[in-house]
């Protein structure tokens, strides 16, 4: 069971409203920045993988590479922090740019995108991938649930654990 929950506050500033995400290594929440008066996603260690000291080191240097990045169809990293929580459990989590739309895989299972929208996606997610490249970033998990559909075009995600 998740340490995190509705309106659990992070250094007096991130406010956590509802999870959005769920996976192997991590779940993701959607948030308030207080400070900047915008929403965000935080993206924490999940359970026993936090408790490694090594691993959360990795974490921070992977989250400083992924910060590095900027680009339209990549997903900005604002901020990496540890949060001690109760019964002195350290928490890495990383906060994000919160992206609206749905994600390809979803998108996918309705069937093939129609040609001219599949090279426009492709062509997005390879300039976002080879921006990453470019600074000696991996992505290392590109895959349609990675990848976001928004108003503005693809977007990857992920880039955290890059």
């Amino acid at each position: 069971m998740s340490p995190f929950m509705p309106t659990l506050r992070l250094h007096d500033r991130y406010v956590l409203h509802e999870r959005i995400g769920l996976g192997g290594m991590s779940e993701v929440w959607r948030a308030d920045d207080d400070v900047l008066g915008r929403p965000v996603a935080i993206k924490v260690l999940a359970g026993q993988l936090a408790a490694d000291p090594q691993l959360r080191a990795t974490i921070q240097r992977e989250a400083r590479a992924a910060a590095r990045l900027t680009h339209p169809h990549v997903t900005q990293v604002y901020d990496y922090a540890e949060a001690t929580l109760t019964g002195g459990v350290v928490v890495p989590y990383l906060v994000m740019e919160l992206v609206d739309g749905h994600n390809l895989a979803d998108r996918l299972r309705t069937g093939p995108l129609p040609w001219p929208e599949a090279v426009r996606v492709a062509g997005q997610i390879a300039a976002a991938l080879a921006a990453a490249h470019r600074i000696g970033v991996v992505h290392r998990d590109v895959k349609p649930g990675n990848v976001m559909l928004t108003d503005t075009g693809a977007k990857v995600l992920d880039f955290g654990i890059a």
